[in-house]
């Protein structure tokens, strides 16, 4: 589904990615490891045209992405949870939602408002709250029902569970493998390693701009110390 093979990128003078490689196939869960700085963020900027792709290339669906604007990628099929979750304060629930209502590819079944309401019971508790009234663990659900709302056939979630407290982290969790079981690829970014072996199909760790290391759940049990010392200061 998605190929991303010797990504270089950056901003303005300052390179950053030097060679991101990795691969997600259909209905596959696959993890971005590394410590804070490494370059995940900035490979997921790459990947949605938010940065330009300055060497490599980057394969969607059999097209290549390469050179596209943001907005033409979100058409193609990529939907992201961004860092920090960026939903509108303004907005209640209810409209942050229904803003991104789109389901450009025709989908049998695709993600309403109603669907997301069944995923986070608690949204539709706050439906007409506005974004700024929410509690963290409250947005980063809206964040992520509202990138299902464009019904993406690759989701990205960037620091899935960064500064949540650990039973919304769980539910967060929950949500990743309920989206899996419905046939959903997903790029997840976290730290959490022993709870994304219950999750992810595929593990990569990016060090200064590089894939330096991938496996699979086994190979991060079997390796568990190589896998602290890339993600520990």
């Amino acid at each position: 589904m998605l190929k991303v093979q010797n990504l270089t990128s950056g901003y303005d003078r300052s390179q950053i990615l030097f060679d991101i490689s990795f691969e997600v196939g259909a209905g596959e869960v696959v993890c971005l490891m590394g410590r804070n700085g490494m370059g995940k963020t900035t490979t997921v900027r790459a990947l949605m045209g938010l940065l330009p792709a300055w060497d490599g290339a980057v394969e969607f669906e059999g097209r290549q992405l390469n050179g596209m604007s943001a907005a033409r990628v979100a058409k193609r099929g990529l939907g992201l949870v961004p860092e920090g979750r960026q939903i509108f304060p303004n907005l209640t629930v209810h409209e942050n939602l229904r803003v991104a209502a789109a389901n450009r590819r025709g989908q049998p079944d695709p993600w309403t408002v109603e669907r997301i309401y069944e995923l986070f019971p608690g949204l539709h508790e706050r439906i007409g709250s506005h974004g700024n009234l929410l509690s963290g663990g409250e947005q980063q659900m809206l964040a992520i029902g509202r990138a299902l709302m464009t019904n993406p056939s690759l989701l990205i979630l960037d620091e899935a569970t960064e500064g949540l407290a650990p039973v919304i982290r769980d539910q967060i969790w929950d949500c990743i493998a309920r989206l899996r079981g419905l046939g959903q690829s997903i790029v997840v970014i976290d730290k959490h390693v022993k709870r994304l072996l219950d999750v992810a199909d595929r593990f990569y760790v990016v060090e200064k701009g590089r894939t330096v290391w991938s496996g699979d759940p086994d190979r991060v049990r079997a390796e568990d110390d190589r896998i602290k010392g890339y993600l520990t200061v």
